[in-house]
């Protein structure tokens, strides 16, 4: 199966509950900018995304870039969503 997007999810923790949505990449690399500023420690998981529709990508950058802490079943539920029902 070919992927559409690496997920990066983070947290502070190594808890399933408590990673939150930081980005996504068609590469195998993306950094995580001045996080060593505001943690001690950062735990990271990487997820492989495969788009339902061709707005998917645009719908996940979107919520990158909002300013606000999403957690991974957020996102899920967010992408589900069609268009019109936003």
């Amino acid at each position: 199966m070919l992927i559409d997007r690496y997920i990066v999810l983070f947290s502070e923790i190594p808890d399933n509950n408590s990673f939150w949505y930081l980005g996504n990449t068609t590469d195998t690399s993306f950094t995580h900018n001045d996080v060593g500023l505001s943690a001690d420690s950062m735990f990271y998981r990487v997820k492989t995304f495969k788009f339902d529709r061709r707005t998917d990508a645009e719908r996940l950058n979107k919520l990158a870039l909002d300013g606000k802490k999403h957690s991974w079943p957020d996102v899920l539920n967010y992408l589900a969503k069609t268009e019109e029902g936003k």
